[in-house]
């Protein structure tokens, strides 16, 4: 309370509400009065901050700085930070990573992030056991398939490494340690004949050394005259359509070669990918896509282009545009409603519409939700 009449009667002390404090530098950067109370200054008062704070939740003032500024927002009545997510959504410039992260929406975190059921993980560990299209699994790390050649790397537990290493004494399929037990090398025959390796009638697929076989990829056998198949679709190109709101499946149809084949997408949409030999797109966009699906082995490769065409679900139209007097700075009310366009069966309910307005000084847009009627404004 004030030592005498209201007042701080010693000098070295400063009135905070009801409050003698020591005056100080410290106290005086902390604390603040409100009413006849002293609160700190990151404390609200009736809902309002100091000039140099702004308002974050219901009771939290934050310094006016770019940092804070970029970092935290309003949920509700609670300060967050801005990578999380408010109700389940993330704030403008960001997208949803998982089902507590939101990350801004750089090339860099599109890249580099994805979702993994409920966790937000990077774009090179696996999510039960799958990789995105462009990268392969290979020990437990997703490997980026420009970088490396699938073909040349196996998994040894955990690790990633070549073809011709052995894990814990044993090879890859097709293959088996050398004689040395040092690397791994196609098996050899027990026997031949200089001319023997691949035919008597055929170029040579592989070399005989010391009256042994050893073939040349894809051949194998005895004497070098069976052949490892690369994959081969049975159809090269596939034409779909499908509506916007679903989540689309596409089965792989039939390959022929011989396994293990791994399959990878090139040129696909963001949020596509491979799961259990089928292509999936949780949250198909609509318009069209032209994608290209890449089957590989240990011998080859061979792709099937997709051509899908995705059809929106509904169609927004504006009914009326209402302003006293467009040359002033006046609010436009603009009101339309949307139509189903009779292939999703949807509820015209709380469904996204985005407007865009031209004007001299270039485009601006927001976006609305429908009432129960399908209705906006």
């Amino acid at each position: 309370m004030f030592e005498c009449n209201g007042k701080c009667y010693n000098q070295e002390k400063f009135a905070c509400g009801s409050v003698c404090y020591p005056n100080t530098t410290y106290y005086h950067q902390t604390y603040r009065p409100c009413g006849q109370n002293c609160i700190q200054k990151h404390q609200a008062c009736a809902g309002s901050c100091k000039d140099d704070y702004f308002l974050c939740g219901e009771d939290q003032c934050k310094t006016n700085t770019t940092y804070n500024m970029e970092t935290y927002r309003t949920c509700d009545d609670a300060c967050i930070a801005s990578w999380q997510p408010c109700d389940g959504s993330c704030q403008e410039g960001y997208f949803k990573c998982g089902t507590d992260s939101c990350k801004e929406n750089t090339t860099h975190n599109l890249e580099h992030y994805r979702t993994c059921e409920q966790d937000c993980i990077r774009e090179f560990q696996p999510c039960d056991g799958d990789c995105p299209a462009d990268r392969f699994l290979c020990g437990d790390e997703c490997r980026r398939s420009s970088q490396y050649n699938q073909s040349l790397w196996w998994s040894c537990e955990s690790a990633c490494q070549a073809y011709t290493e052995p894990c814990k004494g044993t090879c890859p399929p097709f293959m088996e340690l050398s004689p040395q037990k040092v690397i791994c090398i196609t098996p050899p025959e027990p026997s031949c004949r200089n001319v023997s390796c691949g035919g008597k009638d055929l170029a040579p697929h592989g070399s005989c050394v010391s009256g042994i076989c050893f073939c040349s990829i894809p051949w194998f056998g005895p004497n070098c005259t069976e052949e490892y198949l690369a994959p081969k679709f049975v159809s090269q190109e596939i034409l779909l359509n499908a509506s916007e709101i679903s989540y689309l499946k596409i089965p792989i149809g039939n390959i022929s070669g011989s396994k293990p084949i791994s399959l990878s997408l090139r040129n696909y949409p963001l949020g596509m990918f491979i799961k259990n030999r089928t292509i999936i797109w949780p949250s198909p966009k609509v318009g069209s896509f032209h994608f290209i699906t890449e089957a590989s082995n240990i011998v080859g490769s061979d792709s099937q282009q997709t051509l899908l065409q995705i059809s929106p679900c509904y169609n927004a139209n504006i009914s009326s545009i209402s302003k006293s007097q467009f040359w002033t700075k006046q609010n436009i009310w603009l009101s339309g409603s949307v139509l189903d366009s009779g292939s999703c069966n949807i509820s015209l309910a709380s469904l996204p519409v985005s407007i865009i307005i031209a004007t001299e000084n270039g485009n601006f847009s927001y976006s609305v939700l429908t009432d129960i009627n399908g209705h906006f404004d």
